[in-house]
């Protein structure tokens, strides 16, 4: 009897063996061997380094540090009867300048971006006041009876009204109004 092998058996016998050969020389590689064990072994030096030793510094104590006190801000007094958005913008500015305007109307609508405008060159709180409202311009007639509108009012701290313009007033005009009330002298304030 015979063995015949044919070509393509003979080809991937050879594959194989040359496979495992591989894998063999790959896991021989893979392990240390006694040289390299050696060659991980730390080197001594030849001759003995001396270690530097710095001096440290000396340690002087350090003063305590005192915070600076922060100014005592007194409680803002404001007069009664104000308006509740004028009396909140007085707590945050010495002088804010108040249009009153009826929505509904271009002169209003012009007057009161004038009133903003001159209100801010003149470093001024602003409050808009809605004339249409109630809750916003009623507390207003009873301080101040009938107010036409447009109408710019500028009050200084604790809630005096400094100046008043009925009708149309420019931003030039509310800016040297704020500025004349920012620069009077106060009022004295009411004690409670």
């Amino acid at each position: 009897m015979t063995l015949t092998i044919s070509p393509q058996m003979r080809i991937v016998v050879a594959l194989g063996g040359l496979a495992a050969l591989g894998l063999a020389a790959f896991t021989l590689m893979g392990r240390p061997s006694a040289a390299s064990e050696a060659s991980l072994a730390p080197i001594k030096p030849l001759h003995p380094v001396r270690k530097v030793v710095q001096a440290k510094p000396k340690v002087v104590p350090a003063k305590p540090k005192v915070a600076p006190k922060k100014p005592v801000r007194k409680p803002v007094v404001l007069l009664p009867g104000l308006v509740p958005e004028v009396a909140a913008a007085l707590r945050s500015h010495d002088v804010v300048v108040v249009s009153l305007f009826d929505p509904q109307a271009r002169v209003d609508r012009i007057s009161l971006a004038e009133a903003s405008v001159g209100a801010k060159a003149g470093h001024a709180g602003f409050v808009p006041l809605d004339v249409l409202r109630q809750g916003q311009s009623s507390p207003l007639l009873k301080q101040l009876g009938v107010l036409p509108d447009p109408a710019v009012l500028v009050y200084r701290r604790p809630g005096d009204i400094v100046a008043r313009f009925d009708g149309f007033a420019d931003r030039d005009t509310v800016a040297q109004a704020a500025a004349n009330a920012a620069t009077a002298t106060p009022t004295p304030t009411p004690t409670p």
